[in-house]
């Protein structure tokens, strides 16, 4: 071993083809209040990611398993304001949703939009870090999400799951069972939520702001109910 250590190198994955595709909701992700930097200001954000999956597109990833389906994601700010990424994004998706809140409806459950079929625009952007690596992401900050009748979608191959931290009060049972579906990545995101460590550490979450990159501007929300 060397005292001459190398900096970890990022690699370039294998990007979804660009354009309208056919998809299915496979995970909805509730990742708690989150720390984050908006315009050099410290904010305390509720954010929930939704993971699509490419139903007609396939790509050997590891030798060991075989051809699977690309799948892209987007983490949103937990609102439904009018001016959140993740309402525009639910209302072109379905338009019961915009129905619903006019009248009257305080809450969204987001776990009935899991398995639901969706037509998603795919664009490869640049890495604002580095700019070696492009990414495969939801059109307009994940707003390019749509329903369109008539079109046939096919089932998605990959499990389904939702997480809401709710469940670490309600049904610790059903939180832990979870908990093992989940990406490591997913795991260490929610660990440093306020939800969690408040539950599990009894202590603040971490120090450090995490800088956003994608998804809303970091609202405060009192108003909006996001259920799962």
């Amino acid at each position: 071993m060397s005292l001459e250590v190398p900096k970890n190198q990022q690699k370039q994955r294998e990007l979804p083809p660009k354009g309208l595709q056919h998809a299915r909701c496979i995970r909805i992700i509730d990742l708690g209040t989150q720390d984050t930097v908006f315009n050099g200001e410290p904010k305390k954000t509720p954010q929930v990611k939704f993971t699509f999956e490419l139903v007609n597109h396939m790509f050997v990833f590891d030798e060991k398993k075989g051809p699977e389906p690309f799948v892209v994601s987007q983490t949103h700010t937990a609102s439904l304001s009018d001016k959140s990424n993740m309402y525009a994004m639910l209302k072109n998706w379905n338009e019961k949703v915009t129905e619903a809140l006019a009248a009257g409806a305080e809450s969204v459950k987001l776990s009935t939009f899991i398995g639901q079929p969706a037509i998603i625009k795919i664009t490869h952007e640049k890495s604002k870090k580095n700019p070696d690596i492009t990414y495969g992401l939801i059109g307009d900050k994940g707003r390019q999400v749509n329903n369109r009748e008539g079109v046939e979608i096919k089932k998605s191959q990959n499990p389904h799951v939702v997480m809401d931290l709710a469940w670490m009060k309600t049904d610790p049972e059903k939180f832990k069972a979870t908990w093992e579906q989940l990406y490591d990545y997913e795991k260490k995101t929610i660990q440093k939520s306020y939800e969690y460590r408040e539950h599990f550490v009894n202590q603040p979450a971490a120090a450090a702001p995490q800088q956003q990159e994608n998804g809303d501007l970091p609202e405060q929300i009192s108003e909006d109910n996001v259920g799962f």
